[in-house]
């Protein structure tokens, strides 16, 4: 079991923290996709938190026996590492303070998609979003602003990704670049990891309905590890990136999970001025859903055809 978990996490939550900040001409601070630094330490900070969780978490297992919640396992899990690798967090401190700022904002947000008129409303589930999102603001510009000062003064290598982006701000440090910088954050902590969860559970839904394919990516985690994961992980070399590409079975399988699950079948966008799709009229300030799900597949059926 944890063979799976580790193929299929170091192959989830590694690639979308593999960036670097660079400024980005004329439109602020931007987020580039690379091969990147972080790498190395996030394949620890993975396997190291993938080990503790069985004991952090084995007695709400076992008291909801036999049964228990994995995605909110893989959610934690997820958060705990993101927050690691962007603000140099402890799990203990990740788990107390987002779950707590974040689930009123997410589940308002997620309902507004669907009844806009909720933002207008005065109702005590909007007035704690409000007071909610500005407890998480403030949290989150208080930790940019310190971090800043701490670099000014005893400059030296980045320890983790906050780092990086504040010094790729060199020269642009004002008002606005700490709110865009807090809200990049935001971006990272909150949609990140709850995406990444979504596949991980889904993945390893499909492997324990298909054992043989569950065997598979066992296999191919030894193989690869070589006995690296392992209960005793201090004392054992981690994988490096380039043991992860290796595992290309298991990262096959979370594709598959994402072809059959998308983790957001459905986006939104707000038309800033009117525009024409084809013979559709499009007013300014429609909000347009876009199925992805539906839009894959029909990708896909155009190809077979």
């Amino acid at each position: 079991c944890v063979c799976v978990c580790v193929c299929v996490v170091c192959l989830c939550v590694l690639p979308p923290l593999a960036f670097s900040p660079q400024p980005v001409a004329g439109k602020g601070l931007g987020y580039k996709i690379l091969s990147c630094h972080a790498h190395h330490s996030a394949v620890s900070t993975v396997v190291a938190r993938l080990l503790e969780r069985p004991e952090t978490c084995g007695p709400q297992v076992k008291s909801c026996m036999p049964g228990a919640d994995v995605f909110e396992e893989f959610r934690v899990l997820t958060l705990q590492v993101i927050s690691e690798l962007i603000l140099s967090m402890d799990p203990d401190e990740s788990s107390r303070v987002f779950p707590a700022l974040y689930l009123p904002i997410v589940n308002e947000a997620n309902l507004r998609v669907w009844y806009p008129w909720r933002a207008y409303l005065p109702t005590p589930t909007n007035w704690t979003y409000h007071r909610t999102l500005h407890a998480l603001n403030n949290y989150l510009t208080d930790l940019v602003v310190r971090r800043r000062d701490q670099r000014v003064r005893n400059p030296g290598p980045p320890r983790d990704i906050l780092d990086r982006a504040i010094d790729a701000l060199d020269g642009q440090w004002d008002r606005a670049a700490i709110i865009h910088l807090r809200d990049e954050i935001k971006s990272f902590l909150l949609a990140g990891h709850e995406t990444s969860a979504s596949m991980l559970t889904w993945t390893v839904f499909e492997l324990s309905q298909n054992p043989a394919c569950a065997q598979r990516v066992i296999e191919e985690g030894r193989t690869v590890f070589s006995g690296a994961v392992s209960n005793d992980y201090e004392s054992q070399s981690l994988p490096n990136s380039q043991t992860l590409k290796k595992l290309v079975y298991a990262e096959n399988c979370l594709k598959e999970s994402l072809r059959k699950y998308t983790p957001v079948p459905v986006v939104t966008r707000r038309a800033l001025a009117a525009d024409k799709l084809g013979d559709l009229d499009i007013p300014a300030g429609s909000t347009i859903f876009v199925n992805i799900k539906v839009g894959l597949s029909l990708s896909l059926l155009s190809l077979i055809i």
